[in-house]
């Protein structure tokens, strides 16, 4: 770490305190901002014609902003599997899942990478025809595949597949 970072923290808390509603705790907002500091600070170039507080300003504001990208991306990411989820498991008949079918995870691990890719295309709105097109196969057999997929899912999820 720079020596100076610290000389910095003032200026990464306040940078941090202006994006504490945005879904990230403030302390992980603020460990970003000491490490964008000390990497400015490395990386910092005099001869470039920009005062250093400028340019660690901007470091940091940059890390702050990838860091809330990231978080909602997850977030998204997240939210898109539970729509999966509840959607897989409505076509497939249950109604109460217990914790232990909310494990998406372990339904797919079962499903050959065009299976997943199926799924995960119908979930999204694709109908079976524009999967079909897609693969240069017909709607009935994609269909049929997606149909497989959820069976092999609700069986892994249920706890009798391999």
């Amino acid at each position: 770490m720079h020596p100076r970072v610290t000389d910095y923290d003032k200026a990464s808390y306040k940078i941090a305190m202006n994006n504490k509603d945005k879904g990230v705790p403030v302390d992980d907002l603020f460990q970003e901002a000491r490490i964008a500091v000390d990497k400015a600070l490395r990386s910092f170039d005099p001869g470039r014609g920009v005062r250093e507080l400028t340019y660690v300003y901007f470091c940091v504001s940059r890390r702050i902003w990838e860091c809330l990208r990231c978080h909602y991306k997850k977030t998204r990411y997240i939210m898109f599997c539970d729509e999966l989820l509840s959607n897989a498991m409505h076509e497939m008949g249950i109604e109460d899942p217990s914790p232990e079918l909310l494990d998406l995870k372990e339904g797919l691990k079962v499903l050959k990478p065009k299976e997943k890719e199926i799924v995960w295309s119908h979930v999204r709105g694709m109908t079976y025809r524009q999967i079909g097109k897609k693969y240069n196969l017909s709607s009935q057999r994609i269909q049929q595949i997606y149909a497989r997929a959820l069976r092999k899912m609700k069986a892994r999820i249920e706890g009798t597949a391999k």
